[in-house]
């Protein structure tokens, strides 16, 4: 909302809150991050982002059909690679797999909680809502 906001101020436009912008465009962005199939951590494919063409991570497509690369990082623990912490990341897949930043990447701060319908993923809170897409345009171009 503060990048909405940002974007509304330079224009000389009011300020949103949340419940300003229309449910449609929600649900738009909110179900990239929803996936028909549980995920849990082992069933992620492995991504190394300096080795991407041998370990790639795999394209997975979101409830609404949008495609992303979802994969989990293997990394080192005092000195000694792949025994340390794993780490699920999302990626847009058009996004290039040899330059991984902030920007386009979001990093899955918990994994494997059980709700009773499915398994979730807790993303880290400093995430770039909607993979640094046109979602401050939409909003921008449908309330006034």
């Amino acid at each position: 909302m503060n990048k909405v906001n940002g974007n509304r101020y330079g224009q000389g436009k009011d300020s949103l809150h949340i419940n300003d912008i229309p449910g449609d465009i929600w649900r738009k962005y909110l179900a990239r991050y929803v996936f028909k199939s549980a995920y849990l951590l082992n069933d992620i494919s492995r991504i190394d982002f300096a080795r991407v063409g041998l370990y790639p991570g795999q394209n997975i497509e979101s409830f609404d059909g949008y495609i992303m690369n979802m994969g989990v990082v293997y990394d080192a623990y005092s000195g000694t690679q792949d025994v340390g912490p794993r780490t699920i990341y999302l990626t847009s897949v058009g996004d290039d797999l040899t330059n991984f930043s902030s920007l386009n990447s979001e990093v899955v701060s918990t994994s494997n909680l059980r709700p009773r319908n499915g398994v979730m993923h807790a993303l880290r809170g400093n995430i770039q809502f909607s993979f640094n897409t046109d979602f401050e345009a939409v909003v921008n171009d449908n309330v006034p």
